[in-house]
């Protein structure tokens, strides 16, 4: 089975920017401590990638010490380039693909 990963982020007060990604099943359950740690975290910024106004005081790598390197290297190939960085993780949607059709190429 396929699995298509929607993850969608907060750059500025409500500017948006998303990527999707092909992940496996094993992906999808190794960013699942990190998702439930971001989710928990209770401040404004839970989840800064490169944001100038860093108001947590620290990385994400900081934020949540219990997740391992390869939790967030997984992640961070699911991110979104954003070139001011960005400071949350609006929502994270997994979908299964059963099918496929190339419209053009």
């Amino acid at each position: 089975m396929k699995y298509l990963i929607e993850v969608k982020v907060d750059m500025n007060d409500a500017d948006y920017n998303s990527k999707m990604s092909y992940v496996s099943q094993e992906d999808i359950e190794k960013i699942k401590p990190l998702l439930k740690a971001v989710k928990k975290f209770n401040k404004d910024h839970p989840y800064e990638e490169n944001y100038p106004k860093c108001n947590s005081g620290g990385n994400v790598e900081e934020l949540y010490p219990d997740i391992s390197e390869d939790v967030f290297d997984a992640f961070d190939r699911m991110l979104p380039y954003c070139e001011g960085g960005f400071h949350s993780i609006e929502k994270v949607i997994v979908r299964e693909v059963e099918k496929e059709t190339l419209l053009f190429e």
